[in-house]
């Protein structure tokens, strides 16, 4: 039988920056024994559904039936568990490609083991684990956010990582969607930033800065109501309120906060909010806000969202852009209650 995508995760503790680990040749094959029955006070769990309605595979475990951390690789090969149908991105990191395990439609993303850099001690894995991937496994854990991508399973292909991933289709990039509107209506603005208010919120709820919240790594599932789901978190970062040196930071060069050109330092929840103004700003014009490092320090103020185009005369959003911090607020009279949700990501 085939294995099949898990859902359910065990909580554990954070996980802490560590180098690489040292790569070491697997052990000769020992001779098979009987199995030792387990103690009848502790049954073996029953398999509980996934997110696709499959079952999860996180009660295979090896022939001596240790426990295992869900931090831990799945066994055997990827390509021999999915079927890989379409390349959907070749990049710099690696690939992503669309896959099926019989009739589930996955992203299998995949690249060659990352610099020391990319990897942390975790509790309960023997040894230190691919950022990207512990990340993940802290963000998928019950309660899930559904505006954040979720991960699946992993494999340690020894010179390669691969990570099974959920395949929102049909969707595009929030960026194809902005240009292909032109900007997007005051309504819509609002149902976006309100669903990306809630991924950031569940990100530094399980202690996850993602580092790099751009046009690009927000998909959008094209349907009458849309909605948007926030990718890529091998920029990602474990939350820490002493701030991050300016020169980590690996994101979006449009979108880096000034405290980090004027500081040398810059912080997890002031930066999400000014990916959140930037972001907003982008939506109901259709660009961005500044093109210029220079133009976020000589435009402090922009007034945005007379949606007159679009049927709507009031001001109805106010953007406030400066050097140390940036302010969203909303029309007062608007029963909108955006306000108050946007004002929890900047506390």
């Amino acid at each position: 039988m085939l294995r099949k995508p898990r859902k359910n995760f065990r909580r554990s503790g954070d996980p802490v920056a560590a180098p690489a680990p040292t790569p070491v040749a697997a052990p000769a094959p020992t001779p098979a024994s009987a199995p030792t029955p387990a103690p009848a006070s502790q049954p073996e769990p029953e398999p509980v559904p996934g997110p696709s309605g499959l079952q999860s595979s996180k009660n295979i475990v090896a022939a001596a039936r240790k426990p295992v951390s869900d931090y831990a690789a799945c066994s055997g090969n990827v390509t021999d568990i999915y079927e890989f149908q379409k390349l959907l991105v070749n990049g710099s990191f690696g690939t992503i490609y669309m896959a099926k395990h019989g009739w589930m439609k996955v992203a299998i993303k995949s690249g060659p083991r990352p610099a020391s850099h990319s990897y942390l001690v975790v509790p309960d894995h023997p040894e230190p684990l691919y950022r990207e991937v512990a990340m993940m496994v802290k963000l998928c854990r019950s309660p899930v956010c559904p505006y954040v991508i979720q991960m699946y399973e992993w494999f340690d292909g020894g010179d390669t990582l691969s990570m099974v991933m959920e395949y929102p289709h049909p969707c595009m990039s929030l960026k194809e969607f902005i240009d292909i509107e032109n900007g997007l209506t005051a309504n819509i603005t609002r149902l976006i930033l309100r669903q990306l208010v809630n991924a950031v919120l569940h990100c530094i709820s399980r202690g996850v800065f993602h580092n790099d919240i751009n046009l690009r790594n927000i998909l959008v599932n094209i349907d009458l109501i849309p909605k948007i789901k926030l990718m890529d978190f091998s920029s990602a970062r474990l939350v820490d309120k002493d701030g991050y040196d300016s020169r980590t930071y690996d994101g979006d060069f449009h979108f880096q906060p000034p405290e980090a050109m004027r500081d040398g330092k810059y912080y997890p929840v002031p930066t999400n909010v000014w990916f959140l103004g930037i972001i907003l700003a982008t939506m109901l014009t259709g660009h961005l806000p500044f093109r210029l490092v220079k133009d976020i320090f000589i435009r402090p103020l922009r007034r945005l969202g007379s949606i007159t185009g679009n049927g709507y005369d009031e001001t109805l959003i106010l953007v406030q852009f400066k050097a140390s911090s940036l302010r969203i607020s909303v029309d007062p009279d608007s029963d909108d209650k955006i306000t108050q949700t946007i004002s929890r990501v900047h506390t």
